[in-house]
């Protein structure tokens, strides 16, 4: 999210806009000339104080996973998924209680636009898709001929249980010991399977840095994700010129397009095999690499803030539209 919202809100400057920070300094919220929630996720409704506002508000919906994984895989702990219950029928009470067409919405993904059509009943046309961007500055391929000390399959995420995590390291397992590369896991909150010869984990997140760099050297970044609402971590890994595995469902395929290796993100034998595939044929990656680097050129922060830019504008006109009519 701070991503989302930083990269955007930098852009926003080029069309004269000026985001900010609410939580930060409440007392601005009179001053302002337009409420934008930019981190309505998993269906959350917008703050409280957009539903009090008399100014035009845009709330970006990042999708509605809550409403439409089953308990026991987006919530770890039996507390936590009973605790989960009563904030999924919290958010539905809110989310029947707003007049929807009070707002206008920024879907991340086209996905997640039908996502939140269908689970909070948003209208279609208060929706707009405006896809996130990639930093081309910061995720670069390398320069010359990658340089591997040790060939290696890489996963990055915060830990979840949507991010499959599990699922990678049991299909890591059913590759052959003797041939398989390394696979360096970088999951924050995720307990490995002790003992597994060639799996590197790291439970610290890594700095830009050090991510850019693995991307760039990394055979292939493995994301089997169950449910993202855009998957930004696609972009920076085809950005380094790093091919892809990932997910054919959800909002995976949209961003990835034709420059990534889909599977069935449930099926471990299918990750497995996209993983000993990926190792062995260099032909593949090759590929993958050129069709990726070509697909990331679609995305950028600017097109993105620009989209921003136009859903601002609408929302104001009708908000004066509607004042002008009232008597």
């Amino acid at each position: 999210m701070r991503v989302y919202r930083g990269n955007v809100s930098r852009e926003l400057k080029a069309f004269g806009v000026e985001v900010v920070n609410l939580l930060d300094n409440p007392a601005a919220a009179a001053s302002v000339d337009l409420h934008w929630d930019y981190a309505a996720f998993g269906g959350r409704p917008p703050y409280r104080v957009f539903r009090r506002s008399a100014k035009p508000c845009v709330s970006t919906q990042h999708g509605a996973r809550p409403f439409v994984f089953p308990v026991r895989e987006y919530w770890s702990t039996t507390r936590d998924r009973i605790r989960g219950r009563f904030l999924i029928a919290h958010r539905r009470w809110v989310w029947g209680r707003l007049n929807k067409t009070d707002y206008q919405y920024i879907a991340v993904s086209h996905y997640t636009k039908r996502e939140v059509m269908s689970v909070l009943g948003l209208p279609e046309s208060h929706i707009t898709v405006a896809q996130h961007g990639v930093d081309h500055e910061l995720f670069v391929p390398a320069k010359g001929p990658p340089r591997r000390e040790e060939p290696f399959l890489l996963h990055v995420s915060q830990f979840q249980l949507v991010k499959n995590v599990e699922r990678i390291v049991a299909a890591y397992a059913k590759m052959p010991a003797p041939t398989r590369p390394r696979l360096r896991l970088i999951a924050p909150g995720f307990r490995p399977v002790p003992r597994l010869e060639g799996l590197a984990y790291g439970g610290k997140p890594v700095s830009d840095e050090e991510l850019v760099r693995l991307y760039q050297t990394a055979l292939a970044f493995v994301f089997p994700s169950l449910h993202e609402g855009f998957g930004m971590p696609l972009l920076e890994a085809m950005a380094c010129g790093c091919p892809v595995i990932t997910s054919n469902v959800t909002s995976c395929p949209e961003i990835a397009g034709q420059a990534a290796v889909l599977i069935d993100p449930r099926s471990v034998d299918e990750i497995a095999a996209a993983m000993e595939r990926i190792a062995r044929e260099e032909s593949l990656r090759a590929s993958l690499r050129e069709r990726g680097l070509e697909r990331v050129k679609q995305f950028s922060w600017r097109k993105s803030a620009e989209i921003h830019f136009q859903v601002f504008e609408k929302a104001l006109r009708m908000k004066a539209s509607r004042q002008r009519r009232q008597p």
